[in-house]
């Protein structure tokens, strides 16, 4: 029996092994009684110690980057940077547009002019082979050889130099607008250059007297300058234009086009027009009838109420008076003054003016009738001719002073240069310059006139009418007519 016993102790010991019971003993005779409330708690406790686990599980703080990611503070400035960057890419995209548009009217343009030029080659290309089937000799001592692998470096050089005149020498603007391209290339040559003081000098009566046009005039002037100075990673990074009323100042901020206040600064002479963070200091100059605007300019280039500028300045002149002062004595960046040139061609016989004092002394014995017809038949009997033309003085830094003059007025405006020089010419030097110029264009004219008339008296100009006839193009004297009443017109209508 207690053998029985003990074997049914053993079975219970190790069944405890593999199930939460709670065995209990009263005695060595009671008997065995397995609870099942034990094992309920047993239950329990488990239950409850996994709750607790769970509990220390979610008390742990989370990492950094679930912390950014769940925490709204972290989600506002990811949001702010972001916009920030979208902005910025916006605006990039905005002026890669503009400088795309900007291109795309240029290239519309040249291709417009090489359409033109095309058409133009053609019609002269025709107008050479109708010359030579007449007879004319087209060719010239001065014929353009093509480089080639025979041609020599001579001639290569001498090709290249007559096709650089106009690099060399520049162009006469055809308008303001040009005007303004040239001046704000010749000022950043300038501030490359390492001048201090410039001065663009444009005496042109549409700047002086409208406003909007001096606003685009400004706008294209700075516009190089400008888009070299944005961007820059400086404290010095930013144009000002200092305006000398504040009327000026606030019709600029309305009608301009470029808007970029951290890279063109707008100011006046009555306030502090100098900072830190200016790069250049572009100063218009105030009327001539202005004295307190001169005054207050002056005074600022010359440092009298404050400390000398110690950037680069440029004055822009757009008034029909030369300027005055301590801006007079800068280096002349830009200028431009228009000249209306009226001239007389031909010889005045000398036996004329002694003939005029003649008449006079000898009233008694001729009448003013007689007089007047004389005069009117030496008139008629020599080749003078009058006319007008135009005229420019331009100079653009680093480029010499040139003396342009239209040779054609009653065409297409053909500005020729007349002459050049290294300082700024005076009003004889000009005269002499136009004169000149005029009178070779005039040998020319006469030269192409001998020509013809040789080519006339050989018989070529018929066969041409002949080709010309045949072609069903009529040939009349009734536009010539036309046009010397039109150039009659012009004494008529005159009231000098």
């Amino acid at each position: 029996m207690r053998k029985a016993f003990l074997a049914a102790a053993l079975l219970l010991r190790w069944s405890s092994a593999f199930y939460p019971c709670q065995i209990i003993y009263r005695d060595i005779t009671s008997t065995i009684r397995l609870s099942s409330a034990a094992s309920d708690e047993g239950t329990g406790d488990l239950e409850k110690e996994n709750e607790s686990s769970s509990r220390r599980s979610n008390s742990k703080k989370p990492s950094k980057r679930n912390r950014n990611v769940l925490s709204p503070v972290n989600n506002t400035d990811l949001k702010e940077s972001t916009d920030s960057v979208n902005a910025e890419m916006l605006r990039r995209i905005t002026q890669l547009e503009e400088l795309v548009a900007r291109q795309s009217v240029l290239i519309k343009k040249l291709e417009k002019e090489c359409i033109d030029l095309t058409h133009a080659a053609e019609s002269f290309a025709k107008v050479i082979e109708l010359l030579r089937e007449a007879g004319l000799q087209t060719a010239t001592g001065n014929e353009i050889r093509l480089m080639g692998k025979n041609t020599s470096k001579e001639e290569a050089y001498e090709v290249v130099e007559s096709s650089d005149v106009a690099e060399i020498f520049g162009s006469a603007p055809a308008n303001v607008i040009e005007a303004a391209d040239a001046a704000g290339a010749s000022i950043l040559a300038g501030l490359l250059g390492g001048k201090q003081r410039m001065l663009v000098d444009v005496r042109d009566a549409d700047l002086a007297n409208d406003i909007n046009t001096l606003v685009q005039f400004l706008e294209l002037a700075v516009l190089p300058v400008a888009a070299g100075l944005e961007g820059l990673k400086s404290k010095r990074n930013r144009l000002k234009l200092v305006f000398p009323t504040v009327g000026q100042l606030l019709h600029y901020r309305k009608t301009m086009a470029l808007a970029a206040p951290e890279v063109v600064a707008l100011s006046t002479l009555g306030l502090d027009p100098v900072e830190d963070r200016d790069n250049l200091i572009v100063i218009i100059a105030p009327s001539p009838d202005d004295i307190e605007g001169l005054e207050a300019m002056n005074n600022l280039l010359e440092g009298k109420n404050s400390p000398p500028i110690p950037k680069p300045v440029v004055v822009i002149n757009h008034h029909m008076i030369p300027i005055s002062g301590p801006a007079a004595k800068f280096e002349v960046a830009y200028h431009l003054r228009l000249l209306s040139v009226q001239y007389i061609s031909g010889d005045v016989p000398k036996e004329f003016l002694p003939s005029l004092n003649s008449t006079a002394s000898a009233q008694d014995n001729t009448s003013d009738d007689d007089l007047l017809e004389a005069a009117v038949k030496h008139a008629l009997g020599r080749a003078t001719h009058s006319g007008m033309t135009r005229a420019m003085v331009v100079r653009a830094y680093p480029r010499p002073w040139h003396v342009f003059v239209d040779t054609s007025p009653d065409t297409d405006a053909d500005f020729e240069v007349a002459a050049t020089f290294d300082i700024e010419p005076a009003m004889d030097e000009i005269n002499k310059a136009i004169i000149e110029c005029l009178e070779g264009s005039e040998q020319e004219d006469e030269l192409v006139a001998k020509q013809m008339q040789e080519a006339l008296e050989a018989g070529q100009l018929d066969r041409v009418n002949d080709m010309l006839a045949r072609m069903g193009i009529d040939i009349t004297d009734d536009d010539d007519d036309e046009d010397e009443d039109d150039e009659w017109k012009i004494f008529r209508t005159d009231s000098v």
